[in-house]
């Protein structure tokens, strides 16, 4: 951790002046827990909802609520962890136990001026060695039915419902589930049995619009003569920031599906193990009622 801060540790007035630096670097370090937990400041996790994540968050549901303590040699982090993974730390570990943490470096803020604090989310524990304690198995995805009988899709957990935004023809009614570094959701429309087939042109129509909104197409094919998907780079409020993402449409019986799995690390490419499993899950098992 130390050669990460390291690294990201020059002179630069404009980011003393900006307040801010963002980056997504994956980080496996061996270090020392020191038992001692806080809080995560609210200067960190507003830089955390604001600038990492940028999709709406609340600083109150970042799901990093608790800073642990850990050191590496003489240098000591405070590192927000992720809340589901706080109490098994605080079960598993015992104060000057060795610990290996897989976690991401997302960025630098500047809460005292001229004072940069590095900031590290932390996704992953392991107790090296003998040592190491065999831990309960993964929970089991959660099996989302529509609410009008029509799907099936597995969430890595219960997904939320987001609230409504108009379509092209009909509401458009989504479900997200997120988690610290990817999200996946379902999107849905009405749009009747004339629009319930993707035309030819449909790959060249979806990415030239969204080439005028700034993302950047990576690939867009057609799976099926009924399902379509776009893996692309979506920009962010801050300059020369993108994340990615992978979208697949389903159209039928009516009904126009968008399934999406996309990153909340800016740079970061998606989980495509996680990509695929919901994609794969994706069901239908009748008519909407």
């Amino acid at each position: 951790m130390s050669q990460v801060v390291w690294a990201h540790t020059e002179d630069d007035p404009e980011l003393e002046q900006s307040g801010i630096k963002l980056g997504s670097d994956p980080v496996r370090a061996t270090v020392t827990y020191a038992g001692q937990s806080r809080p995560t400041p609210l200067a960190v996790r507003r830089f955390i909802t604001s600038y990492v994540f940028q999709d709406g968050t609340p600083e109150d549901q970042s799901g990093l609520a608790t800073e642990l303590l850990f050191l590496e040699g003489k240098a000591e982090f405070w590192l927000p962890v992720q809340d589901r993974l706080v109490p098994q730390i605080k079960q598993e570990l015992r104060r000057g136990d060795t610990v290996e943490l897989y976690a991401v470096w997302v960025g630098a803020t500047y809460p005292v001026g001229g004072r940069r604090e590095q900031v590290f989310l932390v996704n992953e524990f392991r107790k090296p060695g003998a040592q190491q304690r065999a831990r309960a198995a993964p929970a089991p995805w959660y099996t989302f039915r529509g609410p009008d009988g029509d799907f099936t899709v597995q969430f890595p957990e219960e997904p939320k419902r987001e609230a409504d935004v108009p379509g092209l023809i009909a509401a458009i009614r989504r479900y997200y589930a997120n988690s610290i570094t990817y999200y996946v959701g379902v999107e849905y429309e009405d749009v009747g049995p004339a629009a319930s087939v993707l035309k030819p042109n449909h790959e060249a129509t979806v990415s030239a619009l969204l080439q005028e909104q700034g993302n950047r197409i990576v690939s867009v094919r057609r799976l099926a003569k009924d399902t379509s998907q776009i893996e692309l780079w979506s920009p962010m409020r801050t300059p020369n920031s993108f994340l990615h993402r992978i979208d697949r449409t389903i159209v039928r019986n009516g009904r126009s599906y968008t399934l999406s799995c996309g990153s909340r690390l800016i740079g970061q490419e998606v989980n495509r193990a996680a990509c695929r499993r919901f994609f794969d899950s994706f069901r239908i098992i009748g008519v909407p009622q």
